[in-house]
């Protein structure tokens, strides 16, 4: 994982989110929680408030309303400490008020350390009551989380609804959770339906999760209550606890009585986990893709669990009359797991053993202890409602041939187990040599040829394309395959948004440019950057507060080693005062790298 202290990255970051001209940069005079957050409380939306280098305790939560950047000077250079009332409890709360939900307006928090010397429920509340006007652009990145051991719930960040964006490049360590996705199911189907992959949901990509040897943690990536989430190429390292301990890295939340509701859904692929053995997760409701995992250093491949908690009419039920999700036929909110396909992950020592485990718990529509007993009591749904092939599909031990066993009820129902695949992969071709013989058999359609290594854990350099067809009733008696769904192309799309330049994606310009000699200049510098692909360029001259001074390139270059020369004059030819600038380069389809120099005067 890499670090990101330099100086370098703290002015970039300046030049990205806050895109008004009227936006300003508030200096905290401190690390300490009052000099913060009296820099936060004079900041206007779309403000940076910046906090320098230090370490400080803090003994109370913080608390953003606004849509602003939060910026410290970098992991391990701006470390804030809790030591505050422990329990339910946050270091940073962010809720927006009604003008900042409203305007949509961007918040950020990036480049610090937060440790807890105390059990806080999390270390960063992300929440948002207005659901009908979501926030979706948010970014929290390159920070680190030091969570405790106390063996108790807690984690790096709790997410409510309706908040939508990018947790990218973080690292966590230990708590019994990575992060939490709750809210509430009646709020959340006020907000904009989740469409899968769509933009309406919160993304984890590219974070480091770990544990210390000391930790019993699971590290489980929780969601419920209306949530909907994408984690996609993380690495989980819990190799500290060995191949045999149990863990299990992905759940969603079912019905359960007096709680607000079951999880939506989420999509998980890309992700590497290291260490332990158990589930790959836990579904008790919603709709889920879980493909191209891969858990090395294992002494098991993995299993799929799946279960209903509560019958979706009797307990905390919520109409979906006016929505586009699915309902029961007095009109809830289903809140079992449905249409969900699982392919593609491997375990085992090496990762490279298929995954076809799977584990059925309870199929009911009620559930209670026995009075005076440990025994459950269960009163099984009739008909059953989330069989193999009829709700949920994977890949299994018996290749995919566009047929499949009969209605798989094995495990909890007592039945024998389905062998044959409900879905296949392959490329489009091979999908049209297929005819499906029933209705919701799923087909990986992909160019790509499989390779765990470049395709899984952080940063990718060899990111995920496919489409996931689905059979469908063609109206003649027969079915024929449909494009069903397609993940969002990587990186999130915020990342490379605007002006906004994040080192972590730049792939057009190599790692070792562009760079300007001499700096810092007292009259003129000569910028070199080299080219690998040939397109229209733009080279832009800003200033420390993100303004345009200068464009020096708008025209379409060739690949190669090329350079211009700056005079330090802006762009009616008038000397610009000495201080800080940057320059960006950026090309048409949006990959962008920048640098910072020094005019000396």
């Amino acid at each position: 994982m890499k670090h990101f202290s330099k100086i370098l990255l703290i002015f970039l970051l300046l030049l990205g989110f806050s895109k008004s001209l009227n936006a300003k940069i508030i200096n905290a005079g401190s690390c300490e929680r009052d000099s913060v957050q009296a820099a936060i409380d004079r900041a206007n939306n779309e403000d940076t408030v910046s906090v320098p280098a230090g370490e400080s305790t803090w003994n109370s939560e913080l608390l953003i309303t606004k849509g602003i950047t939060l910026l410290g000077a970098g992991i391990d250079s701006t470390v804030i400490r809790y030591d505050g009332p422990s329990g339910y409890t946050y270091i940073i709360t962010v809720s927006p008020d009604l003008e900042t939900a409203r305007n949509d307006y961007p918040v950020r928090i990036s480049g610090f350390t937060f440790e807890k010397l105390v059990r806080a429920y999390a270390a960063l509340l992300l929440k948002n009551d207005h659901h009908e006007y979501p926030l979706t652009k948010v970014m929290i990145d390159h920070n680190k989380f030091v969570n405790l051991n106390s063996g108790e719930t807690e984690f790096s960040i709790e997410l409510n609804l309706a908040m939508f964006g990018v947790v990218h490049n973080n690292i966590m360590q230990n708590g019994s959770h990575a992060w939490r996705y709750m809210g509430g199911l009646g709020g959340g189907k006020e907000v904009e339906c989740w469409v899968p992959g769509s933009l309406n949901a919160m993304y984890f990509e590219d974070n480091y999760i770990y544990t210390t040897t000391t930790s019993s943690s699971s590290l489980i990536i929780s969601g419920g209550n209306g949530n909907r989430y994408v984690s996609r190429y993380n690495t989980f390292d819990l190799s500290s606890r060995g191949p045999s301990a149990y863990a299990q890295t992905h759940d969603i939340h079912g019905n359960q009585p007096n709680n607000s509701g079951a999880g939506i859904g989420f999509e998980v692929y890309g992700n590497h986990r290291k260490g332990t053995t158990g589930r790959w997760l836990d579904q008790r409701a919603g709709q889920v893709f879980f493909f191209y995992n891969r858990w090395s250093g294992s002494n098991g491949n993995g299993s799929y669990f799946v279960w209903e908690e509560y019958n979706d009419d009797a307990f905390s039920p919520y109409s979906c009359e006016g929505t586009c999700y699915l309902k029961t036929a007095s009109g809830n909110c289903i809140q079992r797991p449905h249409d969900s396909y699982y392919w593609k992950n491997f375990g085992g020592a090496n990762g490279d053993v298929l995954s076809t485990e799977c584990v059925i718990n309870f199929d009911h529509y009620n559930r209670k202890y026995i009075a005076g007993t440990d025994t459950i009591e269960a009163i099984i749904n009739d008909p059953l409602l989330i069989l193999e092939n009829q709700n949920w599909w994977r890949d299994n031990t018996i290749a995919f041939d566009g047929t499949i066993d009969p209605i798989g009820s094995f495990g909890y129902y007592g039945g024998s187990a389905c062998t044959k695949s409900g879905i296949g992969y392959g490329t489009l071709e091979e999908m049209n040599t297929i005819t499906p013989t029933s209705e919701g058999l799923g087909f990986w359609v992909t160019d790509q040829e499989l390779d765990l290594e470049t395709m899984t854990g952080q940063n990718p350099s060899n990111p995920i394309v496919g489409t996931l067809y689905r059979s469908a009733d063609n109206g003649t008696g027969g079915y024929e395959w449909e494009a069903y769904y397609t993940p969002h192309k990587y990186p999130h799309p915020l990342r490379t948004s605007g002006s906004f330049i994040d080192p972590d994606t730049d792939t057009t310009l190599q790692a070792n440019s562009p760079k300007n000699y001499p700096n810092p200049f007292n009259r003129t510098t000569t910028i070199n950057y080299q080219l690998t692909a040939n397109g229209h360029l733009n080279l832009i001259i800003y200033d420390k507060l993100g303004r345009k001074i200068k464009t020096l390139v708008d025209e379409y270059q060739t690949t190669g080693q090329k350079s211009i020369e700056w005079d330090g004059t802006d762009s009616k030819g008038a000397r610009v005062p000495g201080g800080t600038y940057f320059y960006q380069i950026k090309r048409q389809d949006g990959v962008a790298g920048a640098k910072k120099m020094i005019l000396v005067k």
